[in-house]
Order: structure tokens, then C-alpha cells, then sequence
């Protein structure tokens, strides 16, 4: 359990290191950011297509001072892709000049406003001399996006007129996102009676015509508004243009914002085009949006013109039905209509309304007079069914189902005449008294169906599809498992449980009730119903399946169906079972014909179709037209296997020609035969240009070594997938052996990330590095201009690559490439035996070897200059020679005329021999390189010792002195003295600052006093100290650094060490002993005798070789009789006290004590910061990416983090610190135990 806890966390704290830190990347060039200080810098900055890209205000910058007081004499027009950071500055835009009406103007290119200053008090303001201002003028598909900061229009002064005041008026094209920020727009422009903001805003574009209200947010209805946050300070008026939208997405999104003022938010349309969609958004004022309406018997609509799937309504929203010119609206049988809007989800404070204008209200002739006539309750289910779906209604009387008409006059508003002739239901809901009313989406109903995890359509009795009339969606499943189907459907709110509700699911198959095995997504209130059929049996005839949610309501006796049409929810599907045979498809591999989405781009551009190179998908069935999600573009795409195989749930798709699409699987169909996938797309800025390099296309090279590396933009890749010959596709190991023909390449651009490469308007380059002639001249560089198309082979051959980029293609007068040498290098990576003192090379055979020598290299002379001497000697330095011949690796490459003429180089042992005068060149023939060294010194034995640790007795007052060592670090390496004094060590009384050699046997002074320890340390053969230059080289003595110094030639060391030693105790001459066990035994070990808090006598167990736990024994000598505190600390350990320790005249051996606390002292282990407790602090050192996973001896690790001593911090020393016997343990409370009980 510990380890799978720690296992958890670990995950969580790597997950977490891996987040990164979010920022805004202008483009793929430009990630840095210029400050700008004037005007003139910043119009330099924003008016160029070049770099800078992110450009940030370093100090206030007023406009309306410059040309004497006239401000700008001309729009700033932002070109390229900009960032313009506010920094908490005010940016005045001011101008006189009565021809100057925008401020800023983009066209084509993109600007992003935010404001990093932890105030949020950076503002443009614009402000003009004549009526009009615009303070961002967005057209012919410019785009704005507003983060943060705010923007703002001010009023002229000293005049009434004021009304052409937009803080961003878009038209043409153009694209508007708000994620955050204030827009602002004076009360003047639209408050007073001068203005038409209350007596036009209602009616289609009359307060447009001669421009009198102020706007923060004018858009034309050819352009998009995507609106996710910010506060709008005055009208926004979303429909100025009688111009229509033309792609088949919303150009209106909003998902949130707070809007103070009156909105518009369409203009009418024909119903087969989404305008505007509702997410979210506080609503304070009037808002109205048009919807196409008809009074046809046949809903004619395909698309929901406005959708309302959230946001808040504080005074009244109307959607407005725009009836045809040609609809006659006094016939009785036409008071019912149908609505392109959907209702799902929103909260009411005052009204919403679907009610048609005056105009449009159904009049008929009664008692000799034309009367309006109201909707039946059957006209209002008609519309509910279709604009509210499955939701309910909440508010002051219940909770309701909109298709209940039972309960419509406590949902809906009813006109009352007192005439039944007349009196009816509008399409309208209200808050009733304090309470808002709210539509409450997917209350309940029929979600999807999933045959093994694929989503499948099912026939709907609701539309006319029965078994025997026809029209039932069959399916077949396999033997191999395709077999279970899920339904899905939404469980009641609790609102409406509460209110007498209750939904029933029921699956039949061929009239018989099934089980359904049900599961609850308490988060989404859907329920999953699973079926799954028995296969064990090919099926002779489909079975029939029927599935069916109802919704019923309890009257005050008895259920009855709270859906007023009795075939509500009732869903037909038929399957077969065949024995399954096909193969499984891994990856797909699609194209996007032209690549990337640019932001003009209709819904219809770049279709998607299965890559020439793909063998197993037959062909793109169908596929939707993009749907606009803001900045991204959606669509569904229906994929046919070919034959022998099968889509699952695990096929992978990848789009090829495009850096900002992916792809990702939905559903299959009939057994795997047919996939739905859905593609996402980013909508991207152009690239007007891109350049790559081609590599290695050389003789002798083969086809599929040459790959393309991008010059610019930074973060562009090329994917070579296809070769040719002579128009003749060839595979990627043919060889490139003919200098006179032409070879081609195809391949795929993927730009980076947000930006797109588009034909017919980038341009794109390919280098081609100039080779060498077969003489070794240098040729120079060419460039060739890819081309984009549909390639077949072009030789005739039935052969496609698909829609690709090639280069080389000899047609339409085009160069082709013809392959050259390449320069002829080659590098060589020997290792040698070094010398070694005391050995021969002349007689040793291992000095004869060269590790790492080609096959195809000579060696033409390979000896060690001696220098008479018939062994190596230590610290002696000797020469190499060594002669290769080396032929060329690429037979088809040359040996290259030119300035530098390095052809060969050679590493020795790691060190490139240049440093060693290697010299080279032709001196037998021109095809084989010559290569030597002669001056290549090598040193026998360099020094290794860099580190001296000794152990040592230390002394005690009237105790012998030991003057052996009692351990060295590495014995293999170097030895206390040398024969005969192997092992000594060397005691100076320096007590009173005498100096006074110590012969062995002394005993140390009883008093107490200053020692000093000299030892002399010698290397063991094959080893040296280093030298003094070294700055690593260290003395240990116990553990505690200490002095030293090495003879010049590394033949001996020197280790000095000071002890100072308390007098003895009187009477002392017991000794108190006993058994110690802990983790990390190369850490050392204190005991200390206390009485009153102060130490009397203390020893340490030296540090040791080893890891985790381990047992150690101790003794103190010379302790007199008495009462003491035994405290024994290590670090990463919890203090261990044995309070009040008798000791008599006798030795004490703890070892013997009745209690095992005492018998064997077991340190608690896991106190890294020495807290005295053991807890999560602990961990988190443990944890800290500086120290997990890293060696205890690594530079800026702490060791202590090592709790068992085995070099590297990492789960082990976790599992320690968990321990139920360590964790949550103190010194304090778990460490303490009496000695006398």
C-alpha cells in the first residue's frame, strides 16, 4: 500500500513538473518582446510585416501633442501578426485632421490587445476633432482580439454632435475576438434625444442610416464575433450591413461578457445557416436577435439560426421571427409557425419572447371585423418541440416539461380576451414576481446509441419510421466481438423528480423486454443502458430492436405520459451477426486538400480525402462543411475500409499537408465498414514565403537519405515520402548514381503551429547546396520553386502520389536537379592502450591493438620512441607514431580542392590529434588520404589519488595511545607508511605549545591536552596522488577535513590533524558499552554521556562502507560512577535519550539490559531537516526535482536525502520515511526510555 501511494504521488509531482508555463508566442520567428516609449516607435513596430512582433509600451504615449497640437495625420495600419501589450500605460490616439476618422486600421493582418500590468489600468483612447471615430477599424479580414486593458472612445468636446463613435467597428470580412478587457463608448453618443438609439435599434439597420448612436462593438454581417469575456460600457450592434454571412458556422459566438447596454445580435436569414450562438454572457439591457420564421405546414429550416445554450437575461430578450414578404398571416389555420432558433438553456429575470411583431399577428374576420388570433395549446407544442426540445421550465409555479400542455398556462404567457374565439397562449416566458425563470437543458430524453463504442443512428417513430413501413438503420455485428450496444439517455434533474416527474427506459428486442446493465454520470445526469447480443449464432433473419424513454407525471392518482405525443422518444434499429473476417486498420493517413485553414476561408474549402499512400481506407464518403467554433473549424468525415478490413475504435487517423488539424475517431458503422471521424482545424495566418534546404542529394547516396531541413520560418518541417526517377517512382534505397539525370522528390509541409502554407500564394524555396565536380571544384548553391498538385507518376505510369509538394520535375520548362559529388571526410575514433609504468610495449601485445580501426584504413606505422629506456617510467612523458593510409568511405565522393583541406580526423583515446601536428594529404596517390602523427607524448600513470580519508584511535586522557592506522579510504589505492612501517601513524604532544615526538606505548596525558597526528601516505603501484594544482584533492581524518600535501612527483602524501582531549574523570576507569542500529552507515554516529545538560564524555562511531540498515557497537572509556542521560544522534535520524544511565564501578554493558529499547538502541530513520519529527516535510525534500532520482554525491543534492545510504535518492529512501515505525514519530515522545525501568 505505501508503495503504491508513494508510486501515486510521484506520478502527480512529475505530472506537475512537466506543466508548462503558459506565455503567448507571437509567431514562429518572434517569442521576444520591444518596448516602445513614442509614437514613431510604436508605428514602426506595428506597420511592418517584419519582426518586431510583440511589441509592449514602456511609458505613456499621447498623440494629440504631435504636428503642433494636429495628433496623427493618417491611420496606423497594423500589418503581420502583432501583440501590443498595454503594461498599465495610456495610449492616446488624437487627430484633427478632419479626413482622419480611424485610429487604427487592419486589413489582412492581426493584432492581439492585453494589458501584463498587475493594475489592468492600460488604456486606447480615441478621440477625433470631427463626428466620427473609429477607434479599430477592422476590414478585408483583418482581426482584433482584446485579452485585456481597455479601449475607449471619448466624445469631441465643445459640441453636440457626436454620433459616428465606434471603439471597433469590423466590416468586410473581418474578425473579432474579446476574451476579456472594457470597451467603452461615451454615454453622449447614444443617451440623449439627438440620438436614434431608443427610437431605431429595434428595427433592421433605421439607426444606421445616418450613423446617430454610439457603438462599442459595431459589426457587419459578413463578418465574426467570437465574445468569451469583457464588459461592453455602451451598444452593441452585431448586424450593421445588409451584406449576408456566407459560411455555414455562427459568426456571432459568445460564451461570456457583460453587456451594460442594448444588443443586436443578427439580422434575419433564410434558416440554412447558423448566425449566432449563446453560451454564456450577463445580458443588463434589451437584446434581440432574428430568426427566420414560416407558416409552412413542413419545418423548412436546416440550420438554427440563433442558439441560446446559456447566459442570463436581465431585461427582455426577443427573438424576433422575420416571416417572408410573401406569407399570408390572416388565415385562421396559420397561427402556429415554425422558428430557426433552439432554446436550451438560459436564466430569465424579465422575459423572453418569440412572439412576431405587430405586423405579423394572425388576423381573422370576426362578427364583420378583422381580430388577431392567438396560438392553441397545440401551436405552442408544435413550436416548444422544436425550439425547446427536451427542457424544462423553472419558475415561480414548478418545475414543468415544455411538452406537457397540460401544465402550458403555468409555463407560458396567456393572452386572455374573454372571447375563446380570440384568446390563446404566446410563445413567451417570464419571471413571475422575484424569481427568474430558467430553461433547463437536456432535462431528459434520448441521447445516442453506441454499437461497440461507436455511435449509430436509429430510426425515430416520432418521424414516421416503422418496422414494416421501412426506413430502420440495420447493422451487423461480427463473431469477433462487435456486439454490445449502449443507450444513452438523460436522467431528471432533481427539480423535476421533485415536481411529481419520473423517466423510463425500456429496450425490447423482436417484442421482448431485455435487461439493460445501467450506469449514472452523476456530473452529466446521463445514463448508460448497455445491451449486449448473444453471438454465438449467425442470425437468417434481423432481429428488431426498439428502445424508448418516457416521461410521465404523477396527476395527484395515478402515472400518466407527460409527453402530450404518445410516440415521443421511441427509437428502431435492426442488427444481423456474421462471422467476422476482415483485418483491423492501425492508421489512416487523409489529406486537406491546400492545407491549413486560413481565416476567409468558406465552409466548403480545403475538403479532406484519403491520402494517396494510405492501402486500406477506399475512399471518403461524405463529409460535412466546416463548422465555425470561434477560432477553430470543425467537421464530420465518413470513411469506407476497403475491402478485407475494418475501422475500430483503436484506428488512428493522421492529416497530412497541415501543422493545425488533427483528427480523431467518433464512430463506425456496419460492423467497422464505415468510420465517422471528426476533424478539428485552427484557423491560421498565412505564410507568404518558406524555405527549406535539401540534404545529402548526392552521388552515391541513396534516394531515401535526403531529407529537407527548414530555413524559415523557425518550426517547419518537410516530409519527403516519395522519389523518382526520370518521371519513374523508385524506392528509398535506389542509388543516386547518374550525374546526367534528373531525380524528384515529393513531399508534405507542415508549418508550425497557428500558420499556414497555401498554393498559389507561398512561395516555396528549396536550396540545393552545390557539391563538387569529379576534379574536387566547389559548385555553387541553386534554388528550385516546389510546386502543388495531384501528382501521377510522370513517365505514364498508373501510379499516384496525391496532393503534395514536389521538386525536380523536368515539365512546363522547368529545371530538373541532377545530383553532384559530395566533399569526401572522414573522421576516425581509435583508442589505444596508454602507458603504463613499468610495462613494455616492445614485448606486451596489448600495445600492438588499435580499437575502432576501419577495415578499409591502413596502418602503415605504429611505434612508441622509448628514449633507451626498456619499460615505461613513472611521470616520464613518451612519443607515438602513428601512420594510416585512409581511403575515401563514399567511393562516388571527392577529396575536395578547397581552402580548408581537412579530409581526416582522428580522435585518439577521445583527444582530436590535431593538437599532436597530425598532418595529411596525397603524397602516394590521389584516391587514398595519408595521415600521421609523430609528435603524439603520452605520460605513464598520471596522477588518480585525489581523495585521502584516514581512521584513527583518538586519544583518550590516561589511555594508551594507538599508533596504527585503523583504516584508510581505498586500500587498493595507497596505504598507511611503507615498509617497514606499514600501517603507523606518528603522535606530537603540542600541549602548551611544546612540540614533543611520541614514542609508542605512550599514554596520553591525564590532564587532558593537544595532540597532533602525522601520517604518511604512499600509492599502491599504478597509482599516483595528484598534482597541487588539483584543486579536488582533500584529507580526511575521521571524517573532519585536515591538512596535507603531496611530494611533486605524486609519490607520497602527508595527512596533519589536531586532537584536543578533555582530562580524565576522577576515578574513571569503567567503560560504558552497547549496540547501536540505524540506516547509512557512511554517515557517523555520536554518543554522549550528559548530566545537567552538558557533556561529560562523548565517542563517535566512525563512518563506514555500506548502505541501509546495519548494527554497530560502541564504547566509552573511563567514565567515572554516576547518573547520566545516554543521548545517541546521527543525522536523518530522530535523537535517541537513555535517561539517567547508573554507572558503578563495574563496566556497563548495555547489550545486557532487560529492556530491548536499551538492549539494542534502534534509531528511528527519516528526519532529513532535522525537525525532530518525522513527517511530510521530510517527504518533500525527499521529492524535490533537485533531489529525486539524483546520486547522494552530485553537486547541489542533499545527501541527507539518502536515507539508506545507497548513492541515489529515490523510492527506497521514500519507503523508509514511510514506515508506520518512523512516520509521524518525534524525538520527544517516541525516542525517550528510562533506564532504570
Amino acid at each position: 500500500m505505501r508503495k503504491r501511494i508513494t508510486s501515486l504521488l510521484l506520478t502527480l509531482v512529475m505530472l506537475l513538473s512537466l506543466v508548462p508555463a503558459m506565455g503567448v508566442t507571437a509567431s514562429a520567428a518572434d517569442t521576444s518582446w520591444t518596448t516602445v516609449n513614442t509614437y514613431d516607435e510604436l508605428k514602426a513596430a506595428l506597420s511592418t510585416q517584419n519582426p518586431p512582433d510583440n511589441i509592449k509600451l514602456g511609458s505613456d504615449i499621447d498623440t494629440g501633442k504631435l504636428n503642433s497640437g494636429v495628433g496623427i495625420l493618417e491611420s496606423l495600419e497594423v500589418k503581420g501578426r502583432k501583440q501590443l501589450d498595454l503594461n498599465g500605460h495610456t495610449l492616446r490616439m488624437y487627430s484633427e485632421k478632419t479626413a482622419v476618422y480611424d485610429m487604427f486600421t487592419i486589413k489582412h493582418g492581426n493584432l492581439t490587445v492585453l494589458d501584463s500590468s498587475s493594475g489592468q489600468k492600460g488604456t486606447i483612447l480615441g478621440t477625433t476633432y470631427n463626428d466620427s471615430c473609429y477607434l479599430f477599424d477592422i476590414q478585408s479580414y483583418g482581426q482584433l482580439t482584446l485579452n485585456s486593458g481597455t479601449l475607449k472612445v471619448d466624445v469631441r468636446k465643445n459640441t453636440s454632435n457626436n454620433r459616428w463613435r465606434r471603439v471597433i467597428y469590423c466590416y468586410a470580412g473581418g474578425t473579432v475576438t474579446i476574451n476579456g478587457g472594457t470597451l467603452h463608448v461615451a454615454p453622449e453618443t447614444y443617451e440623449n434625444e439627438k440620438h436614434s438609439y431608443g427610437m431605431y435599434f429595434e428595427e433592421e439597420y433605421k439607426d444606421l442610416v445616418n450613423g446617430s448612436c454610439g457603438y462599442t462593438l459595431m459589426a457587419a454581417n459578413s463578418c465574426k464575433v467570437s465574445i468569451n469575456g469583457g464588459t461592453f460600457q455602451g451598444p452593441v450592434r452585431l448586424d450593421a450591413g445588409q451584406d449576408e454571412w456566407k459560411q455555414n458556422v455562427p459568426r456571432v459566438w459568445i460564451s461570456g461578457g457583460t453587456f451594460e447596454k442594448k444588443v443586436m445580435l443578427n439580422g434575419p436569414g433564410d434558416g440554412t445557416r447558423p448566425l449566432t450562438v449563446i453560451r454564456g454572457g450577463v445580458f443588463l439591457d434589451y437584446v434581440q436577435a432574428w430568426a427566420a420564421a414560416s407558416f409552412a405546414e413542413e419545418n423548412p429550416f436546416t440550420a438554427s439560426e440563433v442558439t441560446v445554450n446559456g447566459g442570463e437575461f436581465h431585461d427582455t430578450f426577443w427573438i424576433r421571427p422575420f416571416f417572408p414578404s410573401s406569407s399570408n398571416t390572416s388565415r385562421a389555420d396559420r397561427k402556429g409557425y415554425h422558428l430557426s432558433a433552439k432554446l436550451m438553456n438560459a436564466t430569465i429575470y424579465k422575459r423572453l419572447t418569440a412572439e412576431p411583431a405587430s405586423g405579423d399577428l394572425y388576423r381573422v374576420p370576426i362578427d364583420g371585423s378583422w381580430k388577431v388570433v392567438q396560438k392553441t395549446a397545440d401551436d405552442i407544442y408544435n413550436l416548444a418541440s422544436e425550439v425547446l426540445g427536451r427542457s424544462a421550465v423553472q419558475n415561480n409555479n414548478g418545475t414543468f416539461s415544455v411538452l406537457n400542455k397540460s401544465s402550458y398556462r403555468k409555463t407560458f404567457s396567456y393572452y386572455n380576451t374573454n372571447d375563446p374565439r380570440t384568446e390563446g397562449y404566446l410563445f413567451e416566458l417570464k419571471a413571475l414576481g422575484d424569481t427568474p425563470t430558467k430553461i433547463i437543458p437536456n432535462a431528459w430524453g434520448f441521447v445516442k446509441a453506441e454499437l461497440d463504442g461507436s455511435e449509430i443512428t436509429m430510426g425515430s417513430l416520432r418521424d414516421g419510421v416503422t418496422f414494416i413501413g421501412g426506413g430502420v438503420p440495420s447493422y451487423t455485428v461480427n463473431t469477433s466481438g462487435m456486439r454490445t450496444i449502449n443507450f444513452y439517455w438523460y436522467d431528471l434533474p432533481q427539480v423535476m423528480k421533485d415536481s411529481g416527474y419520473r423517466c423510463e427506459a425500456t429496450c425490447e428486442v423482436n417484442g421482448k423486454v431485455v435487461t439493460l446493465a445501467k450506469t449514472t454520470n452523476p456530473t452529466t445526469r446521463v445514463i448508460k443502458g448497455s445491451y449486449t447480443i448473444p453471438n454465438s449464432t449467425v442470425t437468417t433473419k434481423a432481429k428488431e430492436l426498439t428502445f424508448q424513454v418516457r416521461l410521465e407525471w404523477y396527476n395527484g392518482s395515478t402515472w400518466e405520459l407527460a409527453d402530450s405525443n404518445p410516440c415521443a422518444d421511441m427509437y428502431l434499429l435492426k442488427y444481423n451477426v456474421v462471422k467476422d473476417s476482415t483485418i483491423p486498420i492501425g492508421t489512416v493517413l487523409l489529406d486537406i486538400i491546400n492545407g491549413d485553414l486560413l481565416p476567409p476561408d468558406s465552409a466548403t474549402a480545403n475538403p479532406i480525402r484519403t491520402n494517396a499512400m494510405d492501402t486500406r481506407c477506399e475512399r471518403v464518403v461524405s463529409q460535412t462543411n466546416w463548422a465555425d467554433n470561434g477560432s477553430y473549424r470543425n467537421k464530420t468525415v465518413t470513411l469506407e475500409a476497403r475491402a478485407g478490413f475494418r475501422f475500430t475504435s483503436d484506428t488512428k487517423f493522421i492529416v497530412k499537408n497541415a501543422g493545425s488539424v488533427t483528427a480523431k475517431w467518433l464512430y463506425t458503422t456496419t460492423g467497422g465498414k464505415t468510420c465517422n471521424i471528426g476533424i478539428e482545424a485552427q484557423e491560421c495566418t498565412l505564410l507568404p514565403t518558406v524555405q527549406g534546404t535539401l540534404k545529402n542529394f548526392y552521388m552515391g547516396r541513396q534516394m531515401g537519405e535526403a531529407y529537407i531541413t527548414a530555413d524559415s520560418p523557425a518550426g517547419c518541417t518537410f516530409e519527403i515520402f516519395e522519389y523518382a526517377c526520370l518521371g519513374e517512382a523508385t524506392d528509398e534505397w535506389e542509388p543516386i548514381d547518374d550525374d546526367r539525370e534528373y531525380y524528384e522528390y515529393y513531399f508534405y509541409i507542415v508549418p508550425p503551429s497557428g500558420y499556414a502554407v497555401r498554393p498559389g500564394r507561398t512561395t516555396v524555396n528549396i536550396v540545393i547546396p552545390g557539391g563538387y565536380w569529379a576534379d574536387g571544384k566547389k559548385s555553387s548553391d541553386y534554388k528550385r520553386e516546389a510546386e502543388y498538385g495531384d501528382w501521377m507518376a510522370s513517365a505514364g505510369y498508373d501510379y499516384s502520389y496525391g496532393y503534395s509538394w514536389s521538386i525536380g520535375r523536368l515539365v512546363d520548362g522547368r529545371y530538373g536537379m541532377f545530383p553532384e559529388h559530395e566533399r569526401t571526410t572522414r573522421t576516425l575514433y581509435l583508442n589505444i592502450k596508454e602507458p603504463v609504468a613499468g610495462e613494455n610495449p616492445n614485448t606486451d601485445p596489448s600495445y600492438k591493438v588499435i580499437d575502432g580501426l576501419p577495415d578499409d584504413v591502413t596502418v602503415d606505422k605504429f611505434k612508441w620512441d622509448m628514449d633507451k629506456d626498456t619499460v615505461f617510467q613513472a611521470g616520464k612523458e613518451y612519443m607515438l607514431a602513428l601512420y594510416l593510409t585512409v581511403p575515401k568511405e563514399n567511393p562516388s565522393g571527392v577529396w575536395a580542392e578547397d581552402s580548408d583541406r581537412n579530409y581526416i580526423t582522428v580522435y585518439i583515446n577521445g583527444v582530436n590529434c590535431t593538437k599532436y601536428n597530425a598532418r595529411q594529404g596525397f603524397w602516394s596517390d590521389t584516391e587514398n588520404c595519408e595521415w600521421c602523427i609523430s609528435e603524439h607524448w603520452l605520460t605513464p600513470v598520471p596522477g588518480d589519488i585525489q581523495t585521502v580519508h584516514i581512521e584513527v584511535e583518538e586519544p583518550v586522557a590516561g589511555q594508551p595511545l594507538n599508533f596504527r592506522a585503523l583504516s584508510v579510504g581505498e586500500p587498493e589505492a595507497y596505504m598507511a607508511g611503507v615498509y617497514p612501517y606499514e600501517g603507523k601513524v606518528f603522535w606530537f604532544d603540542l600541549t602548551g605549545g611544546g612540540f614533543e615526538q611520541l614514542d609508542p606505548g605512550a599514554v596520553a596525558r591525564s590532564d587532558g591536552g593537544t595532540y597532533r597526528l602525522m601520517v604518511f601516505v604512499h600509492p599502491k603501484e599504478g597509482h599516483q596522488f595528484a598534482k597541487a594544482t588539483e584543486k579536488t584533492r582533500t584529507f580526511w581524518v575521521n571524517g573532519q577535513k585536515a591538512k596535507g600535501s603531496c611530494k611533486a612527483d605524486g609519490s607520497q602524501a602527508q595527512v596533519d590533524y589536531t586532537f584536543t582531549f578533555p582530562a580524565a574523570k576522577p576515578g574513571a576507569g569503567v567503560a560504558v558499552s552497547g549496540k547501536i542500529t540505524s540506516y547509512n552507515p557512511g554517515n557517523a554516529t555520536t554518543i554522549q554521556l550528559m548530566q545537567g545538560g552538558k557533556e561529560q564524555y562523548k565517542t563517535t562511531i566512525a563512518k563506514t562502507t555500506g548502505s541501509g540498515q546495519a548494527e554497530q557497537n560502541f564504547s566509552i572509556s573511563t567514565v567515572a560512577p554516576g547518573t547520566y542521560d545516554l543521548v545517541v544522534t546521527k543525522s536523518a535520524h530522530l535523537k535517541y535519550t537513555v535517561k539517567n544511565v547508573t554507572v558503578g564501578n563495574a563496566p556497563l554493558d548495555l547489550t545486557a539490559h532487560t529492556d530491548p529499547a536499551i538492549r539494542n538502541i534502534t534509531l528511528l530513520a527519516g528526519d532529513v531537516n532535522g525537525s525532530g519529527i518525522i513527517n511530510e516535510d521530510d517527504l518533500n525534500i525527499i521529492w524535490l526535482p533537485t533531489n529525486y532520482l539524483k546520486k547522494a554525491g552530485d553537486a547541489g543534492v542533499n545527501a541527507l536525502a539518502d536515507v539508506n545510504g545507497d548513492g541515489i535518492i529515490n523510492e527506497d529512501d521514500l519507503n523508509i520515511v514511510w514506515l508506520p515505525a518512523h512516520y509521524l514519530r518525534s524525538s520527544a515522545i517516541h525516542c525517550e526510555v528510562n533506564y532504570k525501568k
